[in-house]
């Protein structure tokens, strides 16, 4: 642990560019600020923190089970049709349409998504993230979500506002080992609300499929132990051009 701790100190004290190829995901969260994924024998860049991207790859995970299951639906239901109308030559064009009606349907999805994740550490730093999204597929090509995330955070064991130190006998000021005043490693609390859509282009069911993603959040978190800046307001937005093939 302490190497890696020292590691991390490095690796945010240095000024230029690193790459960093690791399996442990709370070190990459810790540092990274863009991600490079190897995934199908492709090359996936995400230009955002490592904590953004495990959501959206999540998010595209979840889209691509979604349709793989909506469009096998959809192969059923056709399926079943071609059969009905084999044996009801009569009912043909009533079999047809009750077919793609029931796929249509079956194409139209809500999803609600809930993530808790807890994190603690060497140095008495516990925390908890709550995130909820309602996926709603408003067309076979369209996808919506507002989003909600609630993230609380205690203190470090060494963190205080201030610290004092003593004298001894020799004169001498004794201080505590480990100290700070980030307020990052102190009491905290952050709310976010936001929304996103994912929008398809072109044939939803051809060989290569194009999508264009975005999403817009607002951030308030509360410093509720902090001698000076005691609250912060944030926007993060984001926009992605997904290519399947």
């Amino acid at each position: 642990v302490e190497s890696i701790e020292a590691l991390e100190d490095a690796i945010e004290s240095y000024e230029g560019t690193v790459i960093l190829v690791s399996h442990d995901r709370a070190f990459l969260r810790e540092l990274s600020t863009r991600v490079w994924a190897f995934d199908d024998r492709r090359l996936r860049d995400f230009d955002g923190p490592f904590v953004e991207w495990e959501v959206a790859e999540a998010e595209r995970r979840a889209r691509l089970a979604s349709d793989s299951a909506a469009a096998a639906q959809g192969r059923r239901a056709q399926e079943k049709a071609n059969a009905q109308k084999s044996r009801n030559g009569d009912d043909r064009e009533v079999n047809a349409r009750k077919a793609a009606k029931k796929a249509a349907d079956d194409a139209e999805r809500e999803v609600l998504r809930l993530e808790e994740r807890v994190y603690t550490d060497s140095w008495g730093l516990r925390a908890s993230t709550t995130d909820a999204r309602f996926m709603v597929d408003a067309s076979k090509t369209l996808r919506l979500w507002p989003h909600v995330r609630f993230h609380t955070q205690e203190k470090a064991d060494f963190y205080r506002m201030a610290y004092t130190g003593s004298v001894n006998a020799q004169g001498l000021v004794t201080l505590p080992t480990y100290r700070s005043t980030d307020r990052e490693l102190g009491e905290m609390w952050t709310g976010t609300f936001g929304v996103g859509g994912r929008l398809g282009l072109g044939n939803p069911d051809g060989e290569t499929r194009y999508a264009i993603s975005a999403a817009v959040d607002g951030m308030y978190t509360a410093f509720t132990e902090s001698l000076f800046v005691t609250s912060r307001k944030a926007v993060y937005a984001t926009l992605a051009l997904d290519v399947e093939f």
